[in-house]
């Protein structure tokens, strides 16, 4: 078989240049795709993308040049667009249109398949009508939901709803969804065949950094709180802030990283109590050091938000891998089969403050002898070459269906 994968991933090199990537995103782009390399040959693979970038005049750049990266997960080629608000998704879709014609026009369409990035429409439409020409199956790993945005005005907001009704249609149209909660796929498709992963982690974003194995006992040290993503409603950052504000205690500190429309939010707290640390961003490896250096994570998404029930908090394998004990509000797709390795608080300012005092004075040898059996858990059955292999078997049972 012959996967032609579409979206957005760009090597590890290149991320960070420019405004308007994803850390997140490239990342389980870049894990799911050196998982599915293991299992297929390496011609069987190919991995076209667009360079994720701001629109002009945010960068300063209008016209986005062809490039091919070659890297630990092969070759990427990344079509030329205009970035230009409006032209952007038009030329994208043209230069998608024509770069995955020339590669599926020297295939066996009959052993291949597309496999896209998300069903935004500047991907999701070009690969569509490829897949109708020659009758190649499609599926899709539905990372990012099409969400109605209510900040824009006039003009904007029209294409805003027209972005969000197009995307919609685009994902019933699929031959099958990856998804990461399965409330993704019965919101917005729910005929189809679906797998659910929630994500994956890559091992070898660990193998630097030390196992940190060691039971510890913190009965008079301070307690370090971390917070790591995107600094938005969605998140449950002004609740984070608003209980930890409440907890009087002089040895407990919530440290913050991360950036997004809160934080001037983030930064008034920083101001008005300074146990609250902002720290702006920081590279992926020093954040992954940070997560096993401090005494808890925290993961504050309010639970009844319609985002929180169709998507999967991507950090929570990330806080899980780190062996730190995790905080976190009670979502519902971590009940089931996080449940034994979360330490759940509430998600109002004063249950959430209540319950972060009292999980941070309990047995800290109890709570970190369980995250460490959380870490061997997630590295067992969540690392992308167990997820990819999955991802393989549902598109190949799915295509023969």
């Amino acid at each position: 078989m012959k996967v032609i994968f579409i979206g957005s991933v760009l090597p590890e090199e290149e991320c960070g240049r420019y405004k308007g990537y994803s850390t997140a995103g490239n990342k389980m782009q870049l894990g799911l795709l050196s998982g599915l390399k293991r299992f297929l040959n390496i011609n069987d693979l190919i991995v076209l993308s667009y360079y994720p970038i701001a629109s002009y005049p945010i960068e300063k750049i209008i016209f986005i040049k062809k490039h091919i990266f070659d890297c630990e997960i092969g070759r990427i080629i990344s079509i030329p667009f205009i970035n230009i608000q409006f032209l952007k998704i038009l030329t994208q879709q043209i230069s998608f249109f024509i770069t995955l014609l020339s590669q599926v026009l020297r295939l066996d369409k009959r052993k291949t398949v597309i496999l896209t990035y998300n069903a935004f429409i500047e991907i999701s439409w070009p690969a569509k009508i490829i897949s109708k020409i020659f009758n190649i199956p499609i599926f899709c790993l539905l990372a990012d939901l099409p969400l109605p945005s209510i900040k824009y005005r006039g003009f904007k907001k029209i294409f805003s709803v027209f972005f969000f009704y197009a995307t919609r249609l685009a994902i019933k149209n699929y031959a099958g969804l990856i998804v990461l909660n399965k409330n993704a796929q019965q919101f917005y498709a729910s005929n189809l065949p679906y797998l659910n992963i929630h994500g994956g982690i890559n091992p070898g974003d660990y193998e630097s950094i030390s196992s940190n194995n060691e039971i510890i006992d913190l009965p008079t040290k301070e307690r370090k709180i971390l917070y790591v993503g995107s600094l938005i409603e969605y998140n449950g950052i002004e609740t984070l802030l608003n209980a930890f504000h409440k907890i009087e205690s002089k040895n407990l500190t919530l440290h913050i990283f991360g950036d997004g429309p809160m934080k001037t939010l983030v930064e008034h707290y920083s101001k008005i109590d300074d146990r609250i640390i902002y720290n702006g961003l920081m590279h992926n490896k020093s954040i992954l050091l940070m997560q096993r250096k401090v005494d808890f994570l925290i993961n504050a998404r309010p639970i009844n938000s319609f985002i929180s029930k169709v998507t999967f908090p991507s950090k929570i394998l990330e806080y899980l891998m780190s062996g730190t004990p995790v905080l976190s509000t009670r979502l519902d797709c971590l009940l089931n089969e996080y449940g034994q390795w979360l330490n759940f608080i509430g998600d109002d300012p004063i249950t959430m403050s209540s319950d972060i005092f009292s999980i941070v004075n309990s047995d800290y040898k109890a709570l970190k002898t369980k995250a460490i059996k959380a870490r061997e858990a997630i590295q067992e059955s969540k690392n992308w070459n167990y997820q990819a292999k999955r991802v393989l078997n549902f598109i190949s049972s799915s295509a023969r269906n």
